[in-house]
């Protein structure tokens, strides 16, 4: 299905790609009396081109409405002591606990490492940076770089498997989550492959939690730092990168099966606060 094929769009909406991949859908006016993008319209665009950017929509809005929004989408999954949050927070925290409640540096990772993995995410945005200010997320598109890797590349992708680890230390002790995953996997809806890894902490990086990435197993002739190194070569490449800079107001959909994403650090003092809801599972699947 190419761009002009995409579901038609209800006449309140335009859409436009974005560079190198994605789409951004921007409201004719605000009295138009749609207040989101129906589910459908949703689904068939990011299938198609893995994230959307809304613009022009009347947000940001509410969080129950933000969460109305995720419910015609799919399970919105829940955080802390139940019946908990669907809608988390995105910005500095005093003492940060986890990597999004601080400012400096965040592996290239997806959502669900150590949990479920969610089909989608939705960020709102509440305060963004200035245009000359860092603090905009990155998106890498993980099928085109499984695409565009030669033969032997993906020969030896075939073959990987990383254990991501996770270490804090709590009231109780120390709490160690851990897990193998293959460094190429099928999309689970549609079936073409992908890569899901988690970027190595550099040790001069300062990290909110221990988190480690580890390849056991190494294939004959190989170095396992040169093999990572390729592979971060290869997310950061520009033809498969996209950076999103905020907007207060933008929603950005995104498909966490399918992209990788970070943010670049920025200075404490950088307004930047987004809103973030992740869809375990679509209603379709």
């Amino acid at each position: 299905m190419t761009f002009s094929e995409t579901a038609p769009l209800h006449p309140a909406w335009t859409c436009a790609p974005l560079r190198p991949f994605g789409v951004a859908l921007t409201a004719l006016g605000t009295d138009t009396g749609l207040r989101w993008p129906s589910a459908d319209l949703v689904r068939s665009l990011v299938r198609e081109h893995r994230l959307i950017v809304v613009r022009g929509w009347g947000g940001p809005v509410a969080e129950t409405t933000l969460e109305d929004f995720a419910a015609t989408l799919g399970v919105a999954q829940r955080w802390g002591p139940p019946p908990g949050k669907t809608v988390l927070d995105v910005h500095i925290r005093p003492t940060p606990r986890r990597v999004f409640d601080d400012s400096g540096f965040m592996p290239m990772h997806w959502d669900g490492i150590h949990d479920l993995t969610p089909a989608l995410q939705i960020f709102q945005c509440l305060q963004a940076p200035l245009a000359d200010e860092p603090g905009a997320t990155l998106f890498c598109d993980t099928a085109a770089v499984v695409a565009a890797a030669d033969p032997d590349t993906r020969a030896l992708w075939q073959n990987l498997t990383f254990r991501y680890e996770s270490r804090e230390v709590g009231e109780q002790g120390e709490t160690v989550h851990s897990v193998d995953v293959p460094l190429i996997m099928e999309h689970p809806h549609n079936g073409f492959a992908t890569l899901r890894f988690r970027e190595p902490i550099p040790h001069a990086k300062d990290a909110t939690r221990v988190r480690s990435t580890h390849l056991d197993r190494v294939p004959d002739g190989h170095d396992p730092a040169e093999i990572m190194e390729g592979i971060r070569r290869a997310l950061y490449d520009t033809r498969h990168l996209y950076a999103h800079h905020w907007q207060v107001g933008d929603l950005l959909i995104a498909d966490n099966h399918t992209l990788l994403h970070t943010r670049e650090p920025y200075p404490p003092t950088v307004a930047r606060h987004l809103q973030r809801v992740t869809v375990i599972a679509d209603q379709n699947h």
